[in-house]
């Protein structure tokens, strides 16, 4: 085992919202043990939830050796010997306590940044990749933490961000088992006592007896201080839990009275922007006070305390406050004697203070003072959980409103192809129509012309010629009507409601609207269409308007590739689109297939092809491979989510870079 520098980074994304919750459950468990082998094992085993830690070690500043100890480093959940590097040794632990600094390698090779000879180590096998952080206490080094891998390159930023909550966890834990320790050793030292006590009652005066007593109420003290640790490490994982401010004090104000006088407690919130200090709801006799808030300019307790970053402790504050301020000054509630505020920090990160109140003088002594500070600790995390849980589900609605915007725009992209299509398809009815008015216009001049003449004869065959028109143009008007309906359901929202369609009108429908859509920008694109239609299919439920919008992209995607290969082809490059419909047997107990069969739509283009490594992307929300502008990266992804989804079917691709593209669209009858 030995000491570690990242070359990765990892973003930041939807699933830290599960991070935090699983972080906060680890510091539980962490902060839950009371002896240093079963602190190492639980970090190593919950560590290796988040993150590839093959060695593992907490080293422990041993001051009067001035050395750093490991006491059972986990390597491939292995305990290696216990082995040590006193400060002075050039060691990656040692630089990394001495000079308080992280210590980041994800190349073994590149530790000269923080050594001038070779790595080498002591005991375990060597890592390639390795992280070193300090471990503090109230602000004092108590050790370092290490992560070690046999990967290069196994660490990016989210993973040092993650070793830094459990160093907290670490530390605080680490301070627990020593104060536990020590009351352990003292009960047992009490215990020694009283039984020797006891074993010369018979022998000894009333003043031992009376020193019995004495060391009796001593015992009992200690075992409330014991019961209190005990209680204390409870209320941390209640609070760490919280992931909100106003949970946060509602949890701390309900549990706190359990160990002391509370009768009045506030959290302090740091307002960076604002320079104040926000006092979110200060609880007093039960009830919650107004907001209020500390400017840093002026001269409150509370200011003091964050900006000398120093404990603040009053028995009796109407004589006391001197200390701090010149002029007594009362914020809200009733005026409180006795007095204790901490500062909240998460390693150099300021985040605001702590303060627990009683109307009583002299209320609170020594021992109510270490238990703010372990509770202190376990505040500081909440706060900054919270904090990362509001900005990540601010970020999260920001992505469903982003994507909403952005499935509106592929639909309206698909509206505007379609609509090029319709009006290049509309133009021929409405040029029949406009050309069979005319004629027969004149037809009706004519047989006027032939009435007046008294040529009955000649006037009845223009009246039939002048009928078989009118039948034209209302066909052609019919046709035009069809499409401009075709474009109304295309525009309105999807519904859920299925009709039986003809998929071969409906294909044959599509295809052409998107051709003419795609030369209504580039009139210099031609291409041919092939078509093959079976007409063995049967009438299919489907919701027309959804799979309009499936074939019109699937089409769309086709002659683009094929213009974009045109573009780079040789001169006899022909681009052309194939369109197939076949129909699907009923299963008969083949796995995979439908029951009561289906029908299957080809689409095929001798375009561009697709890469075999994006071809398992391309159904993936806001993928593209179109340049910026071109494309939303949602018309596949729609696509997959109407067939599969909303039809229960399946779409599938076959595929080679350079020479063609196919999908093939099944749907269930």
């Amino acid at each position: 085992m030995e000491d570690a520098k990242i070359a990765s980074s990892e973003p930041f994304n939807a699933e830290l919202l599960k991070n935090i919750q699983l972080l906060s459950e680890i510091g539980q468990d962490i902060t839950s043990s009371f002896s240093i082998e079963s602190i190492i094992d639980t970090s190593y085993y919950k560590v290796n939830s988040l993150m590839d830690a093959s060695t593992f070690a907490i080293g422990i500043y041993n001051e009067k050796e001035q050395r750093i100890d490991f006491p059972g480093i986990k390597e491939k959940g292995v305990t290696l010997p216990f082995t040590s590097n006193a400060l002075a040794e050039e060691r990656l632990s040692s630089y990394c306590f001495n000079n308080q600094k992280e210590v980041i390698i994800n190349e073994i090779k590149d530790n000269k940044k923080y050594l001038s000879t070779h790595l080498t180590v002591k005991v375990g096998e060597q890592p390639e990749s390795i992280i070193y952080l300090p471990l503090l206490a109230k602000g004092n080094p108590i050790g370092v933490i290490s992560v070690q891998s046999f990967i290069k390159n196994a660490y990016g930023s989210f993973h040092i961000s993650v070793l830094k909550i459990i160093a907290a966890y670490v530390a605080t834990a680490l301070e627990n088992a020593k104060a536990y320790n020590l009351i352990e050793s003292q009960k047992e030292e009490i215990d020694i006592k009283n039984q020797n006590l006891e074993s010369e009652v018979q022998k000894r005066t009333s003043e031992i007896l009376l020193q019995k007593e004495e060391l009796e109420s001593q015992r009992d003290e200690i075992q409330r201080a014991y019961r209190n640790i005990k209680l204390l490490s409870e209320i941390g994982q209640s609070i760490t839990s919280c992931l909100t401010i106003e949970d946060i004090i509602a949890k701390v104000y309900e549990n706190v009275n359990t160990l002391m006088d509370a009768s009045a407690l506030g959290i302090g919130i740091y307002n960076e922007q604002e320079r104040r200090i926000d006092f979110p709801g200060t609880m007093e006799k039960g009830g919650k006070l107004p907001l209020s808030s500390d400017s840093l300019d002026d001269e409150r307790i509370s200011v003091w305390c964050f900006k000398n970053q120093k404990e603040i402790f009053i028995g009796d504050f109407a004589t006391e406050y001197v200390k701090y301020i010149p002029t007594l000054k009362i914020r809200a509630g009733e005026f409180t004697n006795s007095i204790i505020y901490l500062p909240l920090n998460i390693e150099d990160k300021k985040i605001g203070v702590l303060t627990v109140q009683s109307f009583r003088l002299y209320a609170y002594h020594n021992y109510h003072l270490t238990l703010m500070r372990n509770l202190a600790a376990y505040i500081a995390i909440a706060i900054e959980n919270a904090e990362a849980y509001k900005k990540l589900n601010y970020t999260l609605e920001t992505l469903k409103k982003t994507q909403v915007q952005l499935v509106q725009a592929e639909k309206m992209a698909s509206l505007g192809q379609l609509t090029a299509g319709i009006a290049h398809e509309i133009q021929n009815p409405l040029n029949f129509v406009n050309n069979f008015s005319e004629v027969s216009i004149e037809l009706s001049g004519e047989m006027k012309e032939e009435l007046k003449n008294g040529h009955a004869d000649e006037a009845v065959a223009l009246a039939n010629d002048i009928e078989e028109n009118l039948k034209k143009i209302i066909h052609h008007g019919k046709r035009a009507d069809a499409i401009v309906k075709g474009m109304l359901q295309h525009s309105r929202a999807s519904s859920t409601t299925k009709e039986p369609i003809d998929i071969n009108v409906l294909a044959d429908e599509y295809l052409r609207l998107a051709y003419h859509g795609l030369r209504a920008k580039d009139k210099t694109f031609n291409a041919e269409m092939e078509t093959s239609f079976s007409d063995k299919l049967p009438l299919v439920d489907m919701v027309p308007q959804d799979i309009g919008r499936v074939l019109l992209n699937l089409f769309t995607n086709a002659f683009y590739a094929t213009q974009q290969k045109q573009k780079t082809a040789d001169a006899d490059y022909k681009p052309i689109v194939k369109l197939s419909t076949h129909l699907i047997p009923p299963s008969q107990g083949i796995k995979d297939a439908f029951e009561n069969g289906g029908v299957e739509i080809r689409v095929r283009d001798n375009g561009t092809g697709i890469p075999d490594f994006i071809k398992d992307k391309i159904m993936e929300p806001f993928f593209t491979t179109k340049p910026t502008g071109e494309g939303t990266g949602l018309g596949l992804s729609m696509s997959y989510d109407i067939v599969v989804k909303g039809h229960g079917g399946k779409i599938d691709i076959n595929t080679k870079e350079g020479d063609y593209t196919e999908f093939v669209v099944s749907i269930p009858s």
